[in-house]
């Protein structure tokens, strides 16, 4: 028998992350996540063009506690990708968290709360694209990302 319990906690708070890599020379675990379709804020569907797909770091396989173990906020917060009539856009840009709309009665977070309590992804993809799986080139100077797509997406992520 194997006590799953008896591991490292690399990250919670992650929806679909299907795509895991370690970098070749650091060590540090990354992953890909794809994220919700029909998510509405304010009230207003933001669906087409929202939320992001993201690229999250997790920290070490070294022995090191450093990055790891973090809340990425899902299900409560999710990553901006267009910011054009996003409601009550206020200072969020791409790559910035925010609450959707949450049902039952259940408070959300606030936008603040989004992006400071939870960790942000490293790099955030246009939405619908799917990315699939990340992979390292030998020397890690170069990550390769597969994305799935939908007819939906122009692939054009904002760096």
């Amino acid at each position: 028998p194997h006590d799953y319990l008896d591991g490292d906690l690399l990250g919670w708070g992650l929806r679909n992350s299907v795509g895991v890599a370690e970098h070749p020379e650091t060590g540090g675990v990354y992953s890909v996540e794809n994220s919700v379709d029909n998510l509405r804020r304010r009230g207003r569907d933001i669906h087409r063009d929202n939320p992001a797909e993201e690229l999250n770091f997790h920290g070490f396989l070294n022995g090191s506690r450093e990055d790891q173990g973090g809340n990425y906020g899902y299900p409560l917060c999710y990553t901006i990708w267009s910011t054009e009539d996003f409601p009550s856009l206020g200072d969020l840009e791409t790559g910035d968290q925010f609450p959707a709309d949450r049902t039952g009665g259940q408070s959300a977070p606030s936008d603040e709360e989004c992006n400071t309590e939870y960790v942000p992804p490293v790099l955030a993809f246009q939405a619908h694209t799917a990315p699939l799986d990340i992979k390292f080139d030998g020397n890690g100077t170069k990550a390769y990302i597969s994305f799935h797509g939908s007819c939906k997406s122009n692939l054009s992520p904002h760096i």
